[in-house]
């Protein structure tokens, strides 16, 4: 009966990776994609504070929109809210 256990040990730890090579070339394209993510959620992070820089410019040069403004904010804390509330 032991020497079913080890056979079945033996296969499930060759079963994932063949060999050292396909461990790496599995971990570059991993790095690689972490990466692509990561740059890209920079890119967006920076233009979105342009945005924001720009908005608030503006709402600042025109005090009319202030209310817009706040309606804005209010909404956004509400869809945020709800969709916390839907994930939880």
């Amino acid at each position: 009966m032991r020497k079913s256990i080890k056979k079945r040990h033996n296969k499930k730890q060759g079963s994932v990776y063949k060999n050292f090579i396909q461990l790496i070339l599995v971990g570059s394209v991993t790095g690689i994609c972490a990466g692509a993510v990561l740059t890209l959620f920079n890119i967006l992070a920076e233009k979105g504070e342009e945005l924001s820089r720009d908005a608030y410019a503006f709402v600042r040069s025109t005090p009319i929109c202030i209310p817009v403004l706040l309606l804005v904010l209010v909404l956004g804390a509400f869809l945020i809210s709800a969709l916390a509330k839907t994930s939880s």
